[in-house]
């Protein structure tokens, strides 16, 4: 379903929402000023981008904390970064559907375990269900 972008219809500084066509919120304005569209647009990427960079970030260092304690070897490391390369290039520039979408593409086997799997598609399901 489509979305907009609405305002609060104030005079100071408004804040914005990103809303379903259909579940306009009373008292707020629709913003139809393309450039204005353009800018909350990439404000939404910019947050999405950086939520982003966070999760991989953390999924990163899971890695990092399995390799040093000696449970993943280098070659499993680097087995499971090329498993999740195409899903995290989404992850850090926002397009976490996407991310979602090549979660699914991915195949589990050698120390990319069914679990790791799991945990990782669905912290990218709980953020869709949140934020989109």
């Amino acid at each position: 379903m489509a979305k907009k972008f609405y305002k609060e219809n104030i005079q100071s500084i408004p804040a914005i929402l990103y809303v379903e066509e259909g579940s306009e919120p009373t008292g707020w304005l629709e913003i139809t000023d393309p450039d204005e569209i353009k800018r909350e647009t990439k404000k939404l990427y910019i947050q999405r981008s950086n939520d982003g960079k966070a999760l991989y970030e953390s999924i990163r260092a899971d890695l990092a904390g399995m390799y040093n304690s000696g449970d993943l070897t280098i070659a499993d490391a680097h087995f499971i970064e090329i498993k999740l390369i195409n899903a995290k290039s989404f992850l850090i520039t926002g397009d976490w559907a996407t991310a979602q979408y090549e979660m699914s593409l991915i195949t589990v086997g050698g120390a990319y375990t069914q679990e790791l799997n799991d945990d990782i598609t669905g912290q990218i399901n709980n953020y869709i269900i949140l934020n989109y």
